[in-house]
């Protein structure tokens, strides 16, 4: 999945940058993705126009509020985590996106629902 990859490294390469809002290609993955950050408190926002989607990146006392991305499973090593070992990232103040079979959730509501999946990213 390499626009999570370019999705991922727009967000940190922007907030580096100081920039306020990054523009990367739409995907329907990446929009829940997204839509999870933006639900979290990770970003602002996000408005899209069928081709690109513009990242409004949110800042805390003119810090990154996120200061790191880690890309855990890939193409060529899935990983994989049943609902009872689900990471809990920065212990609990970062956040682990899960691949699961009801689309894309947090690693909180993975494990309020008692769902395991595929580990994508984690936040912190």
């Amino acid at each position: 999945m390499k626009r999570l990859n370019n999705l991922l490294s727009s967000i940190l390469n922007g907030q580096r940058s100081r920039k306020l809002v990054v523009s990367v290609p739409y995907s329907r993955a990446c929009h829940e993705i997204i839509d999870i950050l933006v639900h979290e408190g990770y970003i602002r926002g996000v408005c899209s126009d069928g081709t690109t989607m513009k990242v409004f990146l949110r800042y805390y006392n003119n810090t990154p509020v996120i200061c790191g991305a880690h890309r855990v499973s890939r193409s060529s090593r899935r990983v994989y985590s049943s609902a009872q070992d689900l990471p809990k990232p920065q212990q609990g103040l970062g956040l682990a996106i899960i691949s699961t079979t009801k689309g894309f959730l947090s690693d909180r509501d993975a494990r309020k629902l008692r769902i395991g999946g595929e580990i994508m990213c984690i936040i912190w």
